[in-house]
């Protein structure tokens, strides 16, 4: 029986070992385009436009939801019509209140964000003077 020398049997026999390195090198490439695109998502979407088009949709849905008929709101919609600009969306087509689905859609990219609401009112709107979002309650006629 060979002896073996000292450390041989903890650590292997060193000249059998043809490493070249690739393994640590695809681990190291694969590590970066990960984080990259995991950096890459979250600073598109901190910094997108489907961020505001929940937000301005929830919240739409909220007034309506707590509204009575003959009640109007303005609410500030400077960032939305920022984001549709940037994104180049028809300002007619940046809200959109779909009465026969109780739906409010918030268009300020292409795909845009819609969320329902639950009264039955008759509800339009329209963006008046400094961006300004109205929103007028009337009941079902």
């Amino acid at each position: 029986m060979a002896r073996q020398k000292r450390g041989e049997f903890l650590f292997g026999n060193k000249k059998a070992q043809t490493d070249s390195g690739y393994g640590d090198l695809i681990f190291i490439v694969l590590n970066l385009a990960f984080f990259s695109i995991l950096f890459l998502w979250v600073w598109s979407s901190s910094n997108a436009a489907f961020v505001y088009e929940e937000a301005y949709a929830k919240e739409i849905a909220l007034i309506i939801d707590k509204a009575e008929p003959g009640m109007h709101f303005e609410i500030d919609f400077s960032k939305g019509m920022e984001k549709a600009e940037e994104n180049e969306i028809d300002k007619k087509n940046i809200i959109l209140i779909n009465e026969a689905e109780n739906r409010v859609r918030v268009k300020l990219s292409e795909r845009g964000f819609s969320f329902r609401y639950f009264t039955d009112y008759n509800v339009s709107s329209y963006i008046g003077t400094e961006n300004k979002l109205v929103i007028i309650i009337n009941e079902k006629s």
